[in-house]
């Protein structure tokens, strides 16, 4: 029997996969984090898609202690303008000592096995800083799939309050009437979002009528901001309280919680507007910070196409930017001929 061996994770391994976690990402190119719940692994897979698994590495010579891990889940997504099922590889977590060409190609080889198996691509990310997983993912080593490039994706931090300005969303942002959503406002925003959002490849599908539960746990209409522009909807947006199942901080050199509530972030999601439009987004995001500006929140995140025009809309905002490389993982044949060119979406708030 191989020491290390594959399999699928299940809730008695949520503390070692939240110790994983936390050891895999200190001394790497992206902040060191933690997960101070260790179960919230598995509490954020039903958010992140259906038919999840978490496939794990184990050392039998080491008491079973997990070497690895990756997170598979599945949802609806527009593809060329049409719902299609796809696959997300989420997560992929090697402990530093067990980072080999050996391991990386057998985990890859199960993951497609256990969980991709018929499908021609997933859509996965890394940091763009992480030269460590960028230089593993694309060697083309055995069992390995292809990472092919498909764009880069921001993700963005910012403040709350106000400050002023409207950079080069002006005039047209302050035309445009924002408030929360209704209840009496669903058929509306389905509507409006079945027009705009397949405009981006791979905008994972909403249905606004399941608020609460599963994929959409911890969400209520309220919890949506509108925009309008002379009395149409011109734009949606959700904000999303994740800490009842992801409470995630960030760690200082001794491995030890930053101290400080205000690391609290509220997530930005089903963005989405008329044309793409820039002003829009800045009226939406200037009253969502507005309207939480003495909340217990430290912060606002939202991801984006690195080359999306609505970041426009976000530049009078001070901002922090956090980038990573986009890819299509395939198995066989490339996708990217057979997808129409244009901007790609990646749910931050699912990731």
């Amino acid at each position: 029997m191989k020491r290390l061996q594959l399999g699928i994770a299940g809730p008695e391994d949520a503390p070692e996969l939240s110790r994983l976690l936390t050891e895999s990402s200190q001394g790497s190119a992206m902040p060191p984090f933690a997960l101070n719940r260790a179960d919230d692994i598995f509490r954020i897979m039903e958010v992140r898609g259906t038919d999840w698994k978490v496939v794990v590495t184990r050392d039998t010579e080491n008491d079973g202690r997990l070497a690895a891990y990756a997170s598979v889940a599945y949802r609806q997504c527009y593809v060329n303008g049409s719902l299609r099922r796809v696959p997300h590889l989420l997560d992929t977590f090697f402990s530093p000592q067990y980072r080999n060409g050996m391991l990386l190609g057998r985990a890859f080889a199960y993951v497609r096995e256990k969980t991709l198996a018929g499908e021609n691509f997933a859509q996965s990310q890394v940091c763009i800083y992480n030269k460590v997983a960028l230089g593993a993912f694309t060697s083309g080593k055995a069992g390995l799939p292809n990472f092919l490039p498909y764009g880069e994706h921001a993700f963005i931090t910012m403040p709350l309050g106000d400050v002023p300005g409207m950079g080069r969303a002006g005039e047209a942002a302050r035309r445009v009437e924002v408030r929360r959503a209704l209840e009496s406002d669903i058929p509306a925003m389905d509507a409006f979002f079945r027009r705009w959002a397949p405009e981006k490849q791979l905008y994972p599908s909403y249905d606004f009528d399941k608020l609460g539960t599963g994929y959409y746990r911890g969400l209520s209409i309220g919890d949506f901001f509108l925009g309008f522009r002379n009395g149409r909807l011109a734009g949606l947006m959700g904000t999303w309280d994740q800490h009842e199942f992801k409470s995630t901080h960030y760690l200082n050199g001794d491995a030890d919680m930053v101290a400080g509530a205000k690391d609290k972030a509220l997530f930005l999601h089903a963005v989405v507007t008329e044309r793409n439009d820039a002003a829009v987004m800045a009226a939406l995001v200037d009253a969502i910070r507005a309207a939480f500006a003495d909340s217990a929140y430290g912060f606002l995140a939202v991801g984006l196409d690195a080359m999306d025009p609505l970041r426009y809309g976000l530049e009078h905002i001070p901002q922090t930017v956090s980038v990573t490389k986009h890819f299509l993982v395939a198995y066989g044949e490339d996708p990217r001929p057979g997808l129409n060119a244009g901007l790609f979406y990646l749910d931050s708030a699912r990731c």
